[in-house]
């Protein structure tokens, strides 16, 4: 299995360039630094997933505790209300979009849930 970091290196080597980084004395024109630099994509790919795993469990964690994920909706009662009201009234998604303060996507979702549920 080939990395993207590898494959970068290899394209870089195609054309007849290597890597110096001069702060961290790597130099992709040596073995060693070859090594070195594939080493430290292999830390990186680790790090990462240790982060996306960490990160992965925390939100099972909050979901686990019955805690509500994501920015708060914008749907109250109210406005259920007002957007059925003017439902009722004949006006089409766009109309009532124009005249309550939320998308036309807003409006259709309210008007797709189950009318009971949503009053």
């Amino acid at each position: 299995m080939t990395t993207p970091l590898i494959e970068f290196l290899n394209d870089v080597q195609a054309v007849g360039c290597d890597l110096f980084i001069h702060q961290q004395g790597l130099d992709t024109s040596t073995p060693s630094g070859r090594m070195m630099f594939q080493m430290v994509g292999v830390f990186a790919e680790f790090e990462r997933s240790m982060i996306s795993e960490r990160v992965k469990l925390g939100l099972k964690r909050v979901r686990d505790q019955g805690k509500k994920l994501g920015q708060p909706t914008k749907i109250s009662d109210a406005l259920v209300r007002d957007i059925w009201r003017l439902k009722d009234d004949g006006l089409g998604l766009t109309a009532i979009a124009a005249r309550v303060p939320v998308s036309r996507s807003t409006v259709y979702k309210v008007l797709t849930m189950d009318r009971a549920h949503a009053c």
